[in-house]
């Protein structure tokens, strides 16, 4: 009766591997060479699918930078076009040497402050096309990150289907 007892058990423990083991591989009767293939073919499917999840992630991630920069590149052309009106018009006032500048338009214009006057809007107008180069060049730099942001999207989304088998929309 005791040695009964642990040989119940042991075939209880067999019975509940093999259960797992059903659970896991489906077929009970398949053999361990076709489980093995299967197992392999599932890692490969898993495999697969992560990889092209991350060359979707890629893709998506490259997209979004490219927005952003043009949004960036947008908005730095729309302030260099304020600043152009902004100085355009500040160009007819006279100034101060101090920093801040005081901007003023006095009452009588004499010969000598029509003068600076002239030079006043000669420094503005030059002040402003030298702001307008610097903001040019960082224009530029946000459009040279879209293209890089474009090529990288592109070569993702042919990467992508490459691995799913796609054909171009045409």
């Amino acid at each position: 009766m005791a040695s009964e007892a642990p040989k119940r058990l042991a075939d209880n423990e067999r019975s509940s591997r093999n259960e797992s083991r059903q659970k896991l591989d489906g077929n009970p009767r398949m053999s361990n060479a076709s489980r093995i293939k299967k197992r392999k073919r599932n890692t490969e499917r898993l495999d697969k699918e992560k990889e092209i999840n991350e060359i979707q992630e890629r893709k998506s991630i490259a997209l979004k930078q490219a927005t952003s920069a043009l949004r960036n590149a947008l908005r730095l052309k729309q302030l260099s076009k304020k600043m152009k009106i902004h100085n355009g018009k500040l160009s007819k006032f006279l100034f101060t040497k101090t920093q801040p500048r005081l901007y003023y338009k006095p009452a009588k214009m004499s010969a000598m402050l029509n003068m600076k006057a002239k030079i006043c809007e000669r420094y503005a107008l030059e002040e402003c096309s030298i702001q307008l180069k610097t903001f040019n060049e960082k224009v530029k730099v946000e459009m040279s990150r879209i293209e890089k942001k474009k090529r990288v999207a592109a070569d993702a989304d042919k990467e992508y289907r490459k691995k799913k088998n796609i054909a171009r929309p045409s």
